[in-house]
């Protein structure tokens, strides 16, 4: 009845003028989800339970190693990750200050311990980029860095900081156990950026690659082309992950335009017979 009455305020645009903190129960721990003017308000309400699964099976193999999470959002994924394994030492980037002023207060309201949230993105240089992101939506979740993915004549903009490799070298602190990227076009970026501590500690991988559509998509087409390469060269194998969690074994994305075949695990070939 609560959540009805919370999608009511929501629909009616009454949720934005208030401040809320609302309890949510996700795999049997309690969290206190503040609502500041409508943002956090998808928490409430489960999406993609295909990560709940992929993480119980991949941290029960990493459980003692660091989660890297590039692409914070709203704490999305942390909360699946900490009622996974609460003391689990959690590394996330995220460059949107308006998500990261959001995540540091659900933090706080939940007492989680062994975060570390850096407000940066990853790309190939140490200094600026652009983020455009819906212009009525300061939180958006699809806010890329990259000017070409996708159409940006209407969309917003902010300068976030970034960091490439050298700036990441406190990484070389921690084991690196599972990495999740969600980065709507950087991949190839982040990936390329973390492929010396990939390498070495040989992380399980969740990672977003959005379709490219067509063949006429030759910017989109290229990178993913790149992306593929690397992550062959580095000898692991790629898994899509449906829906409902289930994995299957492919040797190329190719082309598509299923934005539910978007999501992948990145195993070490070494790691096989576990998934």
């Amino acid at each position: 009845m609560f959540r009805l009455l919370i999608r009511l305020l929501n629909k009616f645009g009454i949720l934005r003028f208030l401040n809320l903190n609302v309890p949510y129960q996700l795999n049997g721990m309690t969290f206190s989800i503040p609502l500041q003017a409508g943002i956090g308000f998808d928490h409430l309400f489960e999406k993609e339970i295909w990560m709940t699964v992929v993480l119980k099976k991949v941290l029960a193999l990493k459980p003692n190693e660091a989660f890297v999470d590039v692409g914070v959002n709203l704490g999305q994924t942390l909360l699946k990750v900490k009622s996974t394994n609460l003391n689990i030492q959690y590394i996330g980037f995220e460059p949107n200050m308006t998500c990261v002023a959001y995540v540091n207060k659900l933090i706080s309201r939940n007492g989680l311990g062994s975060v570390q949230i850096f407000p940066v993105g990853i790309s190939d240089n140490d200094g600026h980029a652009v983020l455009y992101h819906a212009s009525d939506k300061l939180e958006d979740s699809s806010a890329s860095i990259i000017k070409e993915f996708r159409d940006v004549s209407n969309l917003g903009q902010k300068i976030i900081i970034t960091f490439s490799e050298d700036r990441l070298s406190f990484l070389q602190d921690h084991v690196l156990g599972v990495v999740k990227i969600d980065v709507e076009g950087a991949e190839l970026e982040v990936v390329g950026n973390l492929k010396s501590f990939i390498n070495k500690d040989r992380p399980i991988i969740i990672c977003e690659i959005l379709p490219v559509y067509n063949i006429d998509n030759a910017f989109r087409l290229d990178r993913q082309n790149a992306l593929i390469k690397i992550i062959k060269e580095l000898k692991y194998l790629i898994y899509r992950i449906e829906i409902d969690g289930t994995l299957f074994e492919i040797d190329e994305i190719g082309i598509h335009s299923e934005i539910e075949d978007s999501n992948y695990l990145l195993v070490p070939l070494e790691l096989k017979k576990f998934i």
